[in-house]
């Protein structure tokens, strides 16, 4: 924000400085003079509350868009945390299954490797 002030800022002073240098090198009689001096003056000032009113707006815009990214940030988070957990309670059956059959292999396995060790001391 305070970049585009101050970019607004020396836009302004800029336009006064080539405004005034407009007025005085130009050889003109000293009535022109004045009502150049007071138009340009009236232009500056309108060209000063436009670019005033445009910062506004801006930062107006700006509060708006900050606010509306907080909200969306938060319900995203919430969406993201409600699936998370009902995924997590869909698939705990499917784990406790999964537990179950690997429980079931360990078991075959190990009556197997017995079912071997006695094979072999028989056989000897």
């Amino acid at each position: 924000m305070k970049r585009t002030t101050s970019l607004f800022t020396g836009i302004a002073a800029g336009s006064i400085a080539a405004a005034a240098a407009t007025l005085l090198l130009t050889p003109t009689s000293g009535k022109t003079l004045r009502q150049r001096i007071a138009q340009e003056s009236h232009q500056v000032k309108e060209t000063k509350e436009d670019i005033s009113g445009k910062i506004k707006h801006l930062k107006t815009q700006i509060q708006t868009t900050a606010k509306d990214g907080n909200t969306i940030v938060k319900n995203i988070a919430k969406d993201l945390s409600k699936t998370l957990n009902e995924f997590q309670k869909d698939i705990r059956p499917h784990q406790q299954s999964i537990q179950s059959h690997l429980n079931e292999i360990e078991d075959s396995l190990s009556h197997l490797e017995k079912h071997i060790q006695t094979t072999k001391t028989e056989g000897k």
